[in-house]
């Protein structure tokens, strides 16, 4: 219920703020940060209120009240953190846009894949052979086909 709140306020004030729709990534930078310490700083007086809420009803038990002033602090951490965890990813997607690169697109199309490698080495044969003919002479005409057994 509290979130929703607080998501309430943040909400009525950025669609109540008057924005130009010319304003650079650097001032909505500005503004998202100063809205997260808004958000932070609501939530955090939220939690104090609850344990005040807590301290002046007559009916929570003494025992109980101690357990929710621990559960304030605790909530009042969870905010702090969240704070520092939001400044982080903001520090960090600031990182990343600078990094951006403009992407062309292709559509792509089927076609042939005519690509070759070239590639320069030695070979070594394992046995070595030595093949020459017994007489020579011109080969005229031959009398076989490829496959056949001669």
């Amino acid at each position: 219920m509290r979130k929703i709140l607080v998501f309430a306020i943040v909400a009525t004030m950025v669609a109540c703020s008057s924005s130009p729709k010319n304003e650079n990534l650097a001032e909505l930078t500005a503004r998202r940060d100063s809205l997260q310490k808004e958000q932070s700083s609501i939530e955090t007086q939220l939690n104090i209120i609850e344990a005040q809420i807590a301290e002046t009803d007559t009916t929570i038990n003494p025992n109980n009240l101690k357990i929710l002033k621990q559960i304030t602090m605790q909530k009042n951490k969870i905010v702090t953190i969240e704070q520092k965890i939001k400044s982080l990813e903001n520090t960090m997607t600031a990182k990343e846009e600078k990094k951006l690169l403009p992407v062309a697109v292709k559509e792509m199309q089927n076609e042939q894949f005519d690509h070759y490698i070239i590639a320069f080495g030695e070979v070594e044969a394992k046995n070595y052979a030595m093949i020459s003919p017994e007489m020579n002479g011109r080969i005229e005409k031959i009398y076989v086909k490829r496959g056949q057994r001669v």
